[in-house]
């Protein structure tokens, strides 16, 4: 395609930005249909490309970029989770560190047993 986009006619730019669109379709049913494997091997890149009429390249560089969608999103559910779970403690008291929950219980029985102490006394 030419990078100058003042000599391409836009009906041109509209049907390269549908193949590219149809591309990006196939590509994610092949990923749906093959248990969502963001590492497919050189051989099935190049027939994917082969199969769209597209380079192995683009093949590549699309399964990289949604490589990279794909650890953000699961970056941000883990912290979105993190902080449920912080938001969580700090409703119902007990902390998410099993180590401090751990404390917590102990100090707790300490407590009880002085209490149970000083009523005898």
């Amino acid at each position: 395609m030419d990078t100058d986009n003042r000599s391409v006619s836009p009906s041109t730019l509209a049907a390269e930005k549908a193949r590219l669109h149809e591309q990006g379709i196939l590509l994610e049913r092949w990923l749906a249909d093959n248990e969502n494997n963001l590492y497919p091997t050189r051989e099935m890149k190049d027939r994917i490309a082969l199969d769209l009429k597209t380079t192995y390249m683009h093949v590549n560089r699309w399964f990289a970029n949604r490589r990279r969608k794909h650890s953000k999103r699961v970056k941000s559910t883990s912290q979105k989770q993190q902080a449920d779970q912080a938001a969580d403690a700090q409703n119902t008291g007990s902390p998410t560190d099993p180590e401090a929950a751990k404390a917590l219980t102990t100090t707790r029985i300490v407590e009880e047993i002085l209490h149970s102490f000083a009523k005898g006394w």
